[in-house]
């Protein structure tokens, strides 16, 4: 379970999810039946069928940059947060539940047809070309285990030593930011890490920049 591009993996999500991780340390991955890529349901779905049954699970995140889709598609509103993780750190925690962690291929069409080899162990982690720009590292779960299988969701604690920075929404009103931090280190206890505001929407050095234009 390598990383090719970044050490840092980012899940973009909301408040709830960051403060449920904050209280029990553990990441949680769920069915991907309601995702709103059916494509990726399928492929999904058909690597269960062809593995005899089971349950699936999954949960993902970017190896880019921050960009404003991110913030839009999976962590809109003020609620929403970035939470970094260590790349490495992060896999030796899922590797020991048995989750296996892999960066997304993104295939076109044409090259499929065209013979490209696509290998059941790919079909988890393989969306259409035009999803490219999510640069998607994902985790993934499949099992046969009738008690597991039972669970809406598949959790494996993941130390908070994991986490290298959260990043607040950058619709996140000011007059709370305070109190939000407040509420994350409370949490987090002896545990430090950092914790900022996204300057996505507003940038000061960028202003400034602008200030400077002659």
């Amino acid at each position: 379970m390598t990383l090719k591009k970044r050490k840092t993996l980012v899940r973009y999500t909301n408040i709830a999810f960051l403060l449920e991780y904050l209280h029990t340390k553990k990441l949680n991955l769920v069915s991907p039946e309601t995702w709103r890529d059916r494509n990726d349901v399928y492929f999904m779905n058909l690597y269960r069928e062809l593995q005899g049954g089971g349950k699936n699970f999954a949960l993902c995140f970017t190896q880019g940059v921050e960009a404003h889709h991110f913030w839009d598609i999976s962590a809109e509103g003020v609620g929403g947060v970035a939470i970094e993780f260590d790349g490495d750190s992060l896999l030796e925690a899922a590797s020991g539940a048995g989750v296996i962690g892999r960066a997304v291929k993104y295939e076109k069409i044409q090259e499929l047809r065209g013979g490209e080899d696509l290998n059941i162990e790919d079909l988890p982690f393989t969306k259409r070309f035009p999803f490219k720009d999510e640069n998607e590292f994902r985790l993934f779960f499949w099992t046969k285990d009738s008690e597991i299988c039972k669970r809406p969701t598949y959790s494996f604690s993941v130390p908070f030593h994991c986490v290298t920075q959260i990043r607040l929404s950058p619709t996140l009103p000011d007059s709370v930011k305070s109190s939000i931090k407040d509420v994350i280190r409370h949490l987090a206890g002896n545990h430090s890490f950092k914790i900022n505001k996204s300057t996505l929407l507003e940038n000061p050095q960028f202003q400034a920049i602008g200030r400077q234009a002659s």
